[in-house]
């Protein structure tokens, strides 16, 4: 679901370009790629090869997806930048940095397990990826845009934000073991927090392209009511957009002058 969700994120933002959309799909891959990290690492195979690694390789690898889709989501939620302030180079690069410092502290480096046997709540490092989307909460209430009634993406973005936090903080940090009831729970919570990013940004997508079917209508029809000849060609000498006006300049060829 992840790395359908960041294609997804990746095409909304390349069709009308803003930051939060990039920070987005970002965390979507990384996230879908450690995710497929972790299950890599408990095959039969890490059992065999490494039992001595594998209970804390795995719980803190499959801490790091989490981690880093949280991160990424404080940095989307926080980003208000317009097409024309987007800087991609720099987002795919703190992306790649942070994906990187990830798979060695979390699941190379050897860290002890992170669990509190003793303690209410057993895993607590849980609590920073429910922070952070905390955070990237108030990033998307303060930046205003959920006020907006046609563009319904923050409003979904801000519901899974809630849906993560709750799955980190009340739940998985509560988990003492896997499969549990809380640790079942909170994977539900987080595929219900995918779910609404999806269905925002199918919602984001189908108001993009009326705004620009609308516009481009619009312009159709102010380029039509223009008394005289109007023709625009693109950087490679193909017309683009004609009124009738133009082509009743040029009778001779007027059966052959199409768009294109």
């Amino acid at each position: 679901i992840a790395l359908v969700v960041g294609a997804m994120a990746f095409t909304r933002h390349y069709s009308h370009p803003e930051a939060k959309y990039l920070w987005m799909a970002v965390g979507f891959i990384g996230a879908g790629l450690l995710d497929g990290f972790h299950t890599a690492l408990t095959t039969w195979l890490s059992a065999v090869y490494f039992p001595t690694l594998l209970d804390a390789a795995a719980k803190w690898s499959e801490f790091a997806p989490r981690f880093f889709l949280a991160l990424m989501l404080c940095f989307s939620g926080w980003s208000n930048q317009a097409a024309q302030d987007v800087n991609e180079r720099f987002i795919y690069f703190m992306a790649a940095i942070v994906f990187v410092v990830c798979v060695y502290v979390f699941a190379i480096s050897g860290l002890p397990v992170p669990q509190q046997a003793e303690s209410l709540i057993r895993q607590p490092v849980e609590l920073i990826p429910a922070a952070l989307c905390g955070i990237a909460f108030l990033g998307f209430l303060k930046n205003g845009n959920w006020r907006d009634k046609a563009r319904k993406f923050d409003h979904f973005a801000m519901v899974s934000l809630i849906a993560a936090a709750f799955s980190h903080g009340a739940l998985m940090a509560f988990s003492q073991h896997p499969l549990d009831a809380s640790f079942d729970l909170a994977h539900y919570a987080k595929i219900f927090a995918y779910l609404c990013i999806l269905f925002g940004l199918l919602n984001s997508m189908r108001y993009a392209f009326q705004q620009a079917f609308h516009g481009d209508r619009r312009f159709r029809e102010a380029v039509e009511t223009l008394g005289e000849g109007f023709a625009l060609y693109d950087s490679e000498d193909r017309l683009v957009v004609f009124n009738e006006a133009y082509a009743k300049l040029h009778p001779a060829t007027r059966d052959i002058i199409k768009v294109g």
